[in-house]
């Protein structure tokens, strides 16, 4: 909302065609093929935050002050009723399994688990996931999106070694599969376990 307001007030005046200017390059940036397919998001928030901050400014210096009161109520509303919905990345549970890992393999084994899990179990493990942390899957993410998969389906020799894993993690994202890893179950709760499939 605070972003159509500074995009109204700068279409007026033809000296700030230059701040729109940036604000569109940003927008076209975000979508080349070098950054993840779902980074856009994060690259519009530039943009809009600066739209939005031209547009509290013009409201700021009328005499319409009183009413970003009212756009600040909406907008921390608006926040609130979507974030509030959400629970926490991952259940203690898991992040106990994480962290078991750490203490437990060494370092410079590959592990893998869906997306969704692989960047909080690089996080707490210190482990390297197929796919997950950026840097281990920003450039060939649709390529290891499939492997994923088909890992998953059928538990293809050809992807372990491909990747170098070590670990299989068979959590609450990858029962989804249902076919359970057939090998040696290392670690095991409720919800989470992990699998050594090689040295």
């Amino acid at each position: 909302m605070c972003a159509f307001l500074g995009l109204t007030c700068l279409s007026k005046d033809k000296k700030t065609i230059f701040i729109l200017s940036y604000a569109g390059t940003l927008l076209l940036l975000s979508r080349n093929p070098v950054s993840l397919p779902y980074r856009f998001v994060e690259f519009l928030a530039f943009p809009v935050c600066i739209l939005a901050g031209v547009g509290l400014y013009k409201v700021a210096l009328s005499k319409k002050a009183k009413y970003l009161l009212i756009i600040f109520l909406i907008a921390f509303a608006q926040g609130y009723w979507y974030t509030e919905k959400y629970q926490p990345v991952i259940s203690e549970e898991e992040k106990t399994a994480f962290t078991w890992l750490n203490s437990t393999s060494v370092e410079g084994h590959t592990v893998i688990s869906e997306w969704r899990t692989a960047p909080v179990l690089a996080y707490f493990s210190e482990r390297m996931t197929v796919k997950g942390a950026y840097e281990f899957g920003a450039f060939m993410l649709g390529e290891r999106t499939e492997d994923t998969k088909l890992f998953y389906t059928e538990y293809s020799e050809y992807v372990i070694l491909k990747y170098d894993i070590s670990y299989v993690y068979y959590g609450i994202e990858e029962k989804k599969y249902t076919l359970k890893p057939p090998f040696d179950n290392v670690y095991s709760t409720s919800q989470t376990s992990f699998h050594f499939c090689r040295q």
